[in-house]
C-alpha cells in the first residue's frame, strides 16, 4: 500500500509540474502581448482566453492536489490507528465532495469571466434543485444514509452483523452510497438493503471489535453420573481443540452443571473461538468428541423418560 502512495505521489507531483508549466507559458503570452504593445481589443481577447484556461488548469492542479492529499491522511490514519471509524473506505465519500466543491467554484470562475449573471444563473440553480430534490426524495434518503453509515462506521466491509430484529447473521460484502450488499451467512444469499432501512434499524456488530466468539454447548447425562468426571471430560477437549480460546484468563473454557431435568443433568459448556465464521464446525467437532469419550466413560446421554402409572378402578 505504501508503495501504491508513493506511486501514486508521483503521479500527480508530475501532473501538477506540468500544469505550472503551463500556466507560466500562458501567463506569458499574455505578458509578451503587453509589453510588445498589442492592441487593446486583442490583449482584451488573449486576456479571456487566458483566464479560461487558467481556471481550467487551477482545476486540475487543485483536484491533483486534493485527491493526493486525502488519499495519504487516511491511509496513515488506518495504519497509525489514532483516529477511531476511520479508514480507507471513507476516500471515495471525500473524493466525492471535494470533486463537487472544486467543479461547483470552477464552474462559477468560467461563468464569470464570460460576463454572466451569478446570481441569476444560482437562482435558478436554486429553484431548478429545489425541483429535482422534490423528484428524488426517495434516492436523496438513500444517500443521506450511506453517508450516515459512512460517517458513523457501525460495520466494515467483512463484519458479521445482525440487523434491526433479523436473528440471522450477515456478512458485510459491500457499503455504497445507496445500498449496502449482504450475504446471509447460513443460507450464501445476497440481499441488497437500502441505506435508509439499515441506517435506521440497530446494528449488532457481531465482529467489530474482535473476531473471537463465545459458543455455549449443552450436554444431557444421566443422574447415576459422577458429575467431577462429566466435567472433567467435556473440558479436556476443549481445551485439546485448537480453535478454542485456552491463553488468556477471560476467554478460558468453563463448564457447569446447568440444571436439572425429569431423565437427565444438563452441564453447559461456555468456550470462546477464535474465530466467528468457525462456530459451527467447531460445535461439531466438541460434541462429537465429548459425546465419544461419555460413551466410552459409561456416562449415558438418555431421552427424556416418562413414568407413566395407570390407575385401575
Amino acid at each position: 500500500r505504501v508503495k501504491d502512495e508513493d506511486d501514486d505521489r508521483k503521479d500527480i507531483s508530475k501532473t501538477t509540474g506540468r500544469m505550472m508549466i503551463l500556466v507560466i507559458i500562458v501567463i506569458g503570452i499574455r505578458k509578451s502581448l503587453i509589453v510588445f504593445g498589442a492592441y487593446d481589443v486583442i490583449i482584451n481577447a488573449v486576456e479571456d482566453v487566458t483566464n479560461l484556461i487558467l481556471v481550467a488548469l487551477g482545476t486540475i492542479i487543485a483536484w491533483s492536489i486534493y485527491k493526493n492529499l486525502i488519499s495519504t491522511l487516511f491511509h496513515k490514519s488506518e495504519r497509525n490507528g489514532k483516529l477511531t471509524g476511520v479508514d480507507t473506505t471513507l476516500i471515495p465519500l471525500f473524493r466525492m465532495i471535494g470533486k463537487v466543491v472544486i467543479s461547483v467554484c470552477s464552474v462559477s470562475a468560467f461563468l464569470s469571466i464570460l460576463g454572466m449573471n451569478l446570481m441569476a444563473i444560482l437562482t435558478g440553480a436554486g429553484i431548478v434543485g429545489i425541483a429535482i430534490s422534490l423528484g428524488a426524495q426517495g434516492i436523496l434518503t438513500e444517500f443521506f444514509g450511506g453517508v450516515s453509515i459512512l460517517v458513523t462506521r457501525p460495520f466494515k466491509v467483512g463484519d458479521m452483523v445482525q440487523i434491526g430484529t433479523e436473528k440471522n447473521i450477515y456478512e458485510v460484502r459491500r457499503i455504497g452510497l445507496l445500498n449496502c450488499e449482504f450475504k446471509n451467512w447460513t443460507n450464501r444469499e445476497h440481499y441488497i438493503l437500502p441505506n435508509s432501512a439499515v441506517s435506521t434499524s440497530s446494528i449488532v456488530n457481531i465482529t467489530g471489535r474482535t473476531d473471537i466468539y463465545r459458543i455455549y454447548l449443552y450436554f444431557d447425562v444421566d443422574y447415576d453420573a459422577p458429575i467431577e468426571r462429566t466435567k472433567e471430560i467435556i473440558l479436556k477437549h476443549a481445551y485439546n481443540n485448537s480453535d478454542v480460546v485456552t491463553d488468556q484468563d477471560e476467554f478460558k473454557p468453563s463448564v457447569r452443571l446447568d440444571s436439572f431435568d425429569y431423565s437427565y443433568m444438563s452441564f453447559r459448556l461456555a468456550v470462546y473461538i477464535k474465530n466467528f465464521k468457525d462456530n459451527i464446525r467447531v460445535t461439531g467437532e466438541l460434541n462429537e468428541s465429548i459425546y465419544s469419550e461419555l460413551v466410552e466413560e459409561g456416562i449415558d446421554c438418555p431421552y427424556e423418560i416418562y413414568d407413566v402409572f395407570v390407575k385401575d378402578e
